[in-house]
């Protein structure tokens, strides 16, 4: 079980203040290390980086980018997997960064599978875990709690398109949610709050719900069905990138793509060009790149013996797009995002080895 951020600044208050400290540390200019380790810091990182959205990748181009700026000199070893039906090689990669040997370890945790095993590791310490994408601490961990939850709050981000569709659709809607895993926190915190957020409404009704594991594919099979079965349907909501454009691939097929909206998640490159198109009605945009920053930070005051300023938590900023918005409106979000994952060039990575989707390496 999960608490909600806002439970948990209650149960914990002193977090407050921390959080807030540093969330102005992350926003502001990096402050590099007076007396960065002899040895260089080892990292591994264990992402669901295998799919459309460009979010992770993204993540770690920023993160290496503000480790360098903290004058950090560090070893960093990335597993790839898909973000759904994949989550044995996902423990495989876990094990395999462990046995390898890593200072911090950081994670997505999306499966009952990487739940128990990261909890097997807090509890061993035998690293120091960073969980990326996920900012609702497991109730499980309370005794030993990750050194940060690193991300942008999926529930705040549902909502924000919950208070959208309400918006658009005044006098009443009916629609569809494509769900990304059955049993997953994508689901859950992405999907079943936004339904929770539009069940008071009365006006805006559910016709039907559709588990698509992340593939583009099964996304536009599922919305294929729902033009069968319900043709009447206002808009699908979907819970990730790549179910976005799943549905858009049958919406545009079937030329619907104006008189059925779909939203996306996050704003990466391939959501805002669905934006700049028309297609797309609307996304949740992420400030993408300060979750990597967190996580560099965090690491840079542990190294200065400062962890008790890290919080639990960081919660970066969303921000709501609309199909029509201009350059103009959208450049200042852009530098912002992705102020160290977009060009210009950063300096190259200090010693990186990736393995995508393969643990014999």
């Amino acid at each position: 079980m999960q608490q909600s951020q806002s439970d948990y600044l209650r149960e914990h208050a002193a977090q407050r203040n921390i959080q807030a400290q540093f969330t102005a540390r992350v926003q502001a200019e990096p402050q590099p290390l007076e007396t960065p380790p002899a040895l260089p810091v080892r990292i591994a990182i264990v992402y669901p980086a295998k799919q459309i959205s460009d979010y992770w990748r993204r993540n770690i181009t920023a993160f290496e980018a503000r480790m360098q700026a903290l004058n950090i000199p560090y070893t960093l070893q990335t597993y790839f997997s898909a973000p759904s039906g994949e989550a044995q090689l996902q423990a495989q990669h876990i094990a395999l960064a462990l046995r390898e040997g890593t200072d911090y370890l950081i994670l997505s945790v999306d499966s009952p599978l990487a739940i128990n095993l990261v909890g097997r590791i807090l509890r061993s310490q035998s690293a120091t875990v960073i969980v990326q994408n996920l900012t609702t601490p497991f109730r499980a961990w309370e005794s030993a709690q990750p050194f940060l939850y690193s991300g942008f709050d999926h529930e705040e981000g549902a909502q924000l398109l919950a208070n959208y569709f309400q918006q658009t659709f005044p006098s009443g809607a009916t629609y569809a949610v494509l769900m990304a895993d059955q049993h997953g926190t994508i689901s859950t915190q992405r999907g079943n709050t936004f339904i929770k957020a539009l069940e008071p409404s009365r006006t805006l009704h559910l016709v039907a719900t559709y588990y698509t594991d992340f593939s583009r594919t099964k996304a536009a099979q599922a919305t294929q069905e729902i033009l069968e079965q319900f043709p009447e349907v206002n808009f699908i909501y979907a819970c990730s990138t790549d179910i976005a454009l799943g549905a858009l691939d049958t919406l545009r097929k079937a030329g619907k793509t104006q008189s059925i909206l779909v939203n996306g998640w996050g704003g990466g490159d391939t959501e805002l060009e669905a934006l700049r198109a028309g297609e797309l009605a609307v996304t949740v945009m992420r400030m993408s790149d300060d979750a990597a920053v967190a996580m560099a930070e965090a690491i840079a005051l542990d190294l200065a013996g400062h962890k008790d300023r890290v919080p639990t938590i960081y919660s970066g900023e969303f921000t709501i797009i609309e199909r029509g918005a201009t350059p103009k409106d959208i450049e200042p979000l852009l530098q912002r995002a992705f102020r160290y994952s977009s060009p210009p060039a950063m300096t190259p990575a200090q010693n990186t080895t990736t393995h995508e989707g393969d643990t014999s390496q």
